[in-house]
């Protein structure tokens, strides 16, 4: 008898064992043919900072989508020397979309966007952004860039952006009350340097944001930026507040997506630097981890795995 269960014990264990294998590779294998997976990818999905990236791989037109097809326009459209726009653009432009590259976790190292992501740091590298929106938007996506490819161990690896950062942060003036400001305050410097006195605090630029209404037909610049710091004010509240603007802004924006890719601007604005904020308003949940939750909805609402879902035209 006690020879029998010790047998019905062993292959219990046996088949234990082998469910779970199959459970971990059927995990793996979906998790790697839903993205376009990389390390980077992986080491942010492993902080929790890529909990956008769903594992279902069932989606018609979801958020994701709608990112991966302003990426392809993007890609497409790109300059030779990797900025995008024409002379008047690229400045502002050419920051904003690398930070909706990186913001997705493509690297240089990306199999479909690598090249691309390549020469627009380049590019940035080499640029000399005048003004407080092309300066802020290019220190937020070098900072960006070093923190997804680069590993703290080995911080000589990022010395070209770190000099270029700071090149900038030396001519930034110490008062500006540029919207920008907003912009760099929820995003963050690199950790080797010191953030600048002028630097407005992440809860005062939420405050300053969490009341605005998004527009949901934006065309110009300004309202483009403006509605993307509404919904990053929102998003850092969680809660209702952010479910009822994520339920009809996030709809309403994939839908303006246009055929090529970009989103639809009024005639003398930077559709480039548009279609970058609009894609950086879908990231959201990739970039960012609610930070300002408010106590009485936090454990009722997981804002970073709202997904939205659009039915196909």
């Amino acid at each position: 008898m006690k020879t029998q269960i010790l047998q019905f014990s062993m292959i219990v264990g046996m088949a234990l064992s082998a469910l779970k294998l199959a459970a971990q590779e059927t995990q793996q294998t979906a998790f790697e043919t839903t993205t376009s997976t990389n390390a980077a990818q992986e080491f942010l999905r492993m902080k929790g900072l890529y909990r956008g990236g769903s594992m279902t791989g069932q989606r018609s037109r979801t958020t994701d989508g709608a990112v991966v097809r302003s990426l392809r326009f993007f890609k497409q459209t790109q300059n030779s020397d990797g900025s995008w726009g024409n002379p008047d653009q690229r400045n502002l432009a050419t920051p904003l979309i690398l930070l909706s590259f990186l913001a997705r976790c493509e690297t240089a190292n990306s199999q479909e966007f690598g090249n691309t992501v390549a020469r627009a740091r380049e590019w940035l590298l080499n640029a000399n952004p005048t003004g407080t929106a092309s300066r802020i938007a290019t220190v937020v996506s070098l900072t960006a860039y070093c923190d997804l490819s680069y590993v703290s161990e080995h911080p000589e690896q990022k010395t070209n952006e770190v000099e270029k950062i700071q090149v900038i942060l030396a001519v930034m003036p110490a008062t500006n009350d540029d919207v920008w400001m907003d912009f760099a305050a929820f995003h963050t410097m690199p950790a080797d340097l010191s953030k600048p006195s002028w630097m407005r605090r992440t809860k005062e630029a939420h405050n300053k944001h969490l009341d605005v209404a998004a527009n949901n037909a934006p065309l110009t610049l300004d309202e483009y930026l403006r509605t993307y710091l509404a919904s990053l004010a929102s998003f850092h509240r969680g809660g209702k507040r952010w479910q009822e603007m994520n339920r009809t802004a996030t709809p309403e924006l994939m839908k303006r997506q246009q055929a090529d890719g970009g989103y639809p601007v009024a005639d003398g604005q930077n559709r480039f630097a548009a279609t970058a904020l609009a894609t950086l308003r879908l990231e959201i949940y990739y970039q960012h981890a609610p930070q300002m939750l408010a106590k009485p909805e936090a454990k009722a609402t997981n804002t970073m795995d709202q997904e939205i879902r659009v039915d196909a035209k």
